[in-house]
């Protein structure tokens, strides 16, 4: 009884209290229809079954090696389904050399990898900047790596 009492009383705070309230639930309300989800994965689901794929530092190494008589520099790094292989080459490697190379280092990784990830190969040669640089790319549906147009006679 003392309550309404109370609120028959101070019936603008009352009123004021019940419309802070309704404001607050409705302001949470809309957060919620238009801001997507932070606790999910900034992929989303493009990411699922990564962990059976997963690119091991050993097979990083392994493109390195693989191309380290050609080679001034190679450098593999992945960001979520691409694999991203940098290599610059000695001033004495052709255009298709320099595309071997970049087959080449496919052979580092397994036939379940690249089913699954995008690989991009840009290749640099200081010597020969005319042609230079090259970017090869292998969608995780193809078989073969696409290069870009060779710049001779352009």
């Amino acid at each position: 009884m003392k309550f309404i009492k109370y609120a028959k009383k101070n019936s603008s705070a009352v009123i004021g209290i019940s419309v802070f309230v309704l404001v607050i639930v409705a302001l949470l309300l809309i957060k919620n229809l238009f801001m997507f989800d932070e606790s999910q994965a900034i992929y989303g689901t493009r990411l699922e079954g990564i962990d059976k794929v997963k690119v091991m530092d050993n097979q990083k190494k392994d493109v390195q090696e693989k191309l380290r008589d050609s080679t001034k520099k190679v450098s593999v790094r992945v960001a979520g389904k691409t694999i991203q292989i940098n290599i610059t080459t000695n001033e004495d490697v052709s255009i298709d050399t320099a595309k071997e190379l970049g087959n080449k280092s496919l052979e580092a990784f397994t036939e379940e990898q690249k089913k699954y990830y995008d690989i991009q190969i840009f290749i640099q040669n200081k010597g020969n900047e005319e042609q230079f640089p090259i970017i090869g790319y292998k969608q995780h549906t193809r078989d073969g790596i696409t290069w870009t147009k060779d710049r001779a006679g352009n």
